[in-house]
């Protein structure tokens, strides 16, 4: 009982507000309410900002896996130019005859040849007495020296292969790496846009269900939290059994009315001057 608006003994009409009742479980209900209100909204920002969030990782992995893309396919084509490159340089290396390459071998061998036949000649004739030693001794140094050219030609020859070779095969390694961490990249990314996907999917998901939640929230009637009882006849009030702050329940009792035209009062009279009364 929230607020008594009659006392005993005052005349009352129909409709008249008598008293205010505040409905305990409505209030309560009415608090819950709010509050889960308060916390789908609460909810539903959270969500939607992992929502976003997930979205704009989505669009920006696909940026980076669109770029990677993009480098990768010109980087096909050059490692593809460049092999390309190699062996044509290679056959055009074995066509021409470069003194640093292919021929300097040969032609260092030719001489050392030469000058050994020279110096077989030479030594034959100093042998019968027909040269002196000073031109047998210069025959020997020119062999001599026509050797170590030759052996440094297929020193130097072999150093130049096997330099081309690894620098080949370290370019076809690098690009192959190259390639590889390309495809790798993408592949993780790839992995990662996964994930970003799902978890916004998941956050669409849950936001759809937040957003049933808010609208069956909104639609929820809640019961009357103040209900004034009014005069359903009129009459006279003859007993109030409730106060303030009283708690009551469905069917309790709170205001009894008596009808003037149905009252009857018992009045003591002595029976001396009983005769003497009119009704």
């Amino acid at each position: 009982v929230e607020n008594i608006a009659v006392q005993i003994g005052d005349e009352v009409e129909v409709g008249q507000p008598l008293l205010t009742l505040t409905n305990l479980a409505a209030v309560d209900r009415e608090k819950q309410i709010i509050q889960e209100k308060q916390l789908t909204r609460q909810q539903q920002q959270g969500v939607l900002q992992q929502q976003q969030t997930a979205r704009q990782r989505v669009l920006e992995l696909e940026q980076k896996i669109d770029r990677l893309k993009y480098n990768l396919s010109p980087l096909r084509t050059k490692i593809a130019e460049a092999n390309l490159r190699v062996s044509l340089a290679k056959s055009e290396a074995d066509k021409l005859p470069l003194r640093q390459r292919q021929d300097s071998v040969p032609r260092t061998k030719a001489i050392y040849q030469r000058s050994t036949a020279r110096f077989n000649r030479l030594e034959s004739l100093y042998d019968k007495g027909a040269i002196s030693q000073e031109q047998l001794e210069q025959a020997q140094a020119e062999v001599e020296i026509a050797k170590v050219d030759y052996d440094m030609a297929i020193a130097a020859s072999a150093a130049n292969a096997k330099l081309e070779r690894n620098q080949r095969q370290l370019s076809q390694l690098q690009s192959e790496l190259e390639l590889q961490e390309l495809q790798d990249a993408i592949a993780l990314l790839s992995k990662q846009k996964k994930t970003a996907n799902l978890e916004y999917q998941q956050a669409t998901d849950k936001l759809a269900l937040l957003n049933q939640q808010a609208r069956q929230l909104n639609e929820y009637q809640i019961p009357e939290v103040r209900r004034v009882i009014k005069a359903t006849e009129a009459g006279i009030i003859s007993e109030l059994p409730v106060a303030i702050g009283d708690r009551i329940y469905e069917g309790n009792s709170v205001i009894k009315l008596a009808k003037l035209e149905q009252i009857k009062v018992a009045v003591e009279i002595n029976s001396r001057i009983i005769n003497v009364l009119d009704k």
